[in-house]
């Protein structure tokens, strides 16, 4: 037995909790020195309460560890709540039956930190210390290099020299070559050994001698339903609140509940699994903890956990094989290939577009900045690297931070983004973003801690949606906290990230509930500038933001918003007063719910920019015009990219006051325009 921390004759202790007991807010427990026996668990789990029944009949089944008290260096951190005490046992007999020269070893690689990351890797460890060497003593580059130089003689060198020796500098590349690292117990070192996987974290594999939970007997089908029962309840609670598509699928809570009581009972649980799985729950977090106890107690066999009736559909009616779905797929193709040559014929307005494509050049993309590198300053073309050189140009360059490719063609040369440098920027920037949410998310959202217990974990979850663009999602939900305050600076950066990436999204404002705003709530925008009033952005609040997605437009944004609340939506149905702001490709732009669609306001997005005088024709032309950004007082005039006849002004005037007087006024009232329609709270 080595010497533990303290004197110690045991390297750990745990205090097991009954968890029943816990939840009923009454802390029952007890102290357990590890290693321990069975018989001394079975008095321990009678003494706590494990197996009697609570005021409703119902058995206490489970249990968990609230503490731990180490005498090993180092190993407090990685023991959790719901380890399994077998594999506690397992651990703490390996280091119990150690000399102290491996215990010492065990001890620097725990502090190294490699193959440690939890039990399974601690027990491996146990049987790998051959991996490591530690030389005691040892504590920097200086003690290193004179070890190396006068203890073992590595070099042959006179005495007269070794007095311009510099012994810390040798030490140091003797490290880094190496790979060593220093601890409290000295110099460690990699010895080169291959590390040998012997404990696969199959419970089944412990070996008998270290097992302590044998005494433990089947349950009884009315023990076994009870345990299962409350074990259901929490599970369709979990995955109802985490899982919109699971509440829309499932609406009657109890018919769920029983459907998960059956699966459960009857050891259909691979599809619990990987439910938990998908919502970001992992091994040792309560619920997975929970089930996994649940399958050691009733004897769960996995190759048995199939769906037999899909099984059944699957040999009956096999799907087809690849190689049929992709020939299906080439003949479909080709036909579709014919069908569109046959069809298609090619007009000079095709040619000269494809001419234009062929001679389109970096300075038809200038974004203005410059970029200064020491051989000069350069323009920024908002072109990637591939189409300059798919224009015939090269990298000439770098700029010292990298961030820029400087390329030409031998005459002439511009600045191009780094594309990887920027993604990692960016992903960075949504590392920084996922920590600052996932912190406001624990202070603010009840039970969050419980359900996500791994914060390092979350953060990479909610780090990756970030950067696939659910950027609104996080910002609905911080508004939805209703703490300015805390939430405005996160709020903020995600704007910011979403302009560098160029993620689509809409938001909604909404005048805020205060006494002035009250007469310009559901006003009209010539109403409002009549009175000599503006659309002043610091009188509204952001209340909603969502996904601007392709073949979405304000009038599908004004029905979901009026028709389809989403299920995070707080704001009233969208009214006139209103304000839609587009995000797009970087560019925002600014849309007033107007008395018949909608009406572009600059001012709102830069209320020192003078106000432009309205257009007359601006609220019909945006109800009917094919392209928002041909907003031009000339109604559906073609979109941007159309080659357009050479009408005079004049006769687009003269047709678009024909066009007009033509329109007819609405027959009755619009539905959520006069009387302002609110949600439900």
């Amino acid at each position: 037995m080595p010497n533990f921390e303290y004197n110690k004759d045991y390297p750990f202790a745990a205090f097991i909790t009954n968890l029943g007991k816990y939840n009923e807010g009454e802390l029952v427990g007890e102290w357990v020195k590890f290693p321990t026996t069975p018989e001394k668990m079975q008095e321990i789990f009678k003494r706590i309460g494990i197996g009697e029944k609570d005021d409703f009949g119902y058995a206490y089944e489970e249990w968990f560890i609230t503490d731990y008290d180490c005498y090993v260096d180092g190993l407090y951190d990685k023991l959790g709540e719901y380890s399994n005490i077998d594999e506690l046992n397992y651990l703490a007999s390996k280091l119990d039956d150690m000399m102290q020269y491996d215990y010492d070893k065990f001890c620097a690689a725990l502090n190294v930190g490699e193959h440690t990351s939890g039990i399974q890797d601690l027990i491996n460890l146990t049987e790998n210390l051959d991996c490591y060497e530690v030389y005691s003593d040892i504590d920097d580059d200086d003690d290193l290099g004179r070890y190396y130089l006068e203890e073992i003689d590595v070099l042959q060198i006179p005495d007269y020299l070794r007095g311009y020796i510099d012994y810390e500098a040798y030490g140091r590349d003797v490290r880094i070559s190496e790979g060593g690292e220093y601890t409290d117990l000295g110099y460690v070192r990699d010895s080169g050994s291959r590390f040998v996987e012997f404990y696969n974290g199959d419970r089944e594999d412990i070996p008998e001698e270290y097992r302590v939970m044998s005494f433990e007997t089947e349950l009884t089908d009315e023990k076994r339903s009870e345990w299962v029962k409350d074990l259901a309840f929490d599970l369709d609670e979990f995955f109802r609140q985490q899982d919109p598509v699971y509440a829309a699928e499932n609406p009657d809570e109890v018919a769920a509940k029983q459907a998960l009581h059956d699966n459960l009972f009857d050891g259909k649980i691979a599809a619990i699994d990987h439910r938990l799985a998908t919502l970001g729950q992992v091994e040792g977090d309560y619920l997975p903890n929970r089930v996994a106890n649940y399958k050691e107690m009733t004897g769960y066999e996995e190759f048995l956990d199939i769906d037999t009736d899909a099984l059944r559909e699957a040999i009956q009616n096999p799907a087809p094989s690849r190689v049929e779905v992709m020939l299906d797929f080439a003949v479909k193709a080709e036909q579709e290939y014919a069908a569109e040559a046959a069809a298609y014929v090619q007009t000079p307005e095709d040619i000269i577009q494809q001419a234009q494509l062929l001679q389109d050049q970096p300075d038809d993309h200038l974004t203005g900045e410059k970029v200064q590198t020491p051989r000069g300053s350069f323009s920024l073309t908002s072109l990637s690297k591939e189409q300059m050189e798919a224009a015939d140009y090269g990298v000439h360059h770098n700029s010292e931070d990298g961030r820029y490719h400087i390329m030409g063609n031998g005459t002439r040369t511009f600045a191009v983004v780094n594309a990887e440098i920027r993604k990692r920027e960016q992903q960075a920037t949504a590392k920084e973003l996922a920590v600052d949410i996932d912190r406001l998310c624990r202070d603010y959202i009840q039970g969050y801690v419980h359900t996500f217990p791994r914060a390092d974990y979350q953060q990479e979850i909610i780090a990756a949606r970030i950067m696939e663009g659910e950027t609104y999602l996080f910002k609905t939900q911080l508004l939805n906290f209703k703490q300015p305050e805390a939430t405005a600076d996160t709020i903020r950066r995600l704007d910011e990230f979403e302009k560098d990436r160029g993620i689509g999204t809409y938001m909604v404002y909404q005048l805020r509930h205060t006494e002035e705003n009250h007469l310009l709530r559901f006003e009209a925008l010539d109403r409002l500038y009549a009175a000599g009033k503006t659309v002043d952005p610091t009188t509204y609040e952001l209340v909603y933001a969502g996904p601007f997605t392709p073949g979405e437009t304000l009038e599908t944004i004004y029905r979901d918003l009026n028709v389809n609340h989403p299920e995070d939506y707080h704001g009233y149905s969208l009214s006139m007063s209103d304000v839609i702001v587009l995000r797009e490709y970087g560019k925002d732009t600014a849309h007033y719910c107007d008395t018949i669609g909608f009406t572009e306001v600059p001012q709102f997005l830069n209320p020192h920019q003078p106000q432009e005088k309205e257009n007359s024709l601006r609220t019909p032309e945006m109800t009917i015009e094919d392209d928002y950004g041909m907003i031009d007082g000339v109604i559906n005039n073609g979109r941007r990219d159309e080659p357009q006849g050479k009408t005079s002004i004049r006769d687009r005037l003269e047709a678009a006051k024909k066009e007009c007087a033509q329109q007819k006024p609405p027959v009755g009232k619009r539905t959520g325009r006069d009387t302002p329609e609110r949600s439900e709270p």
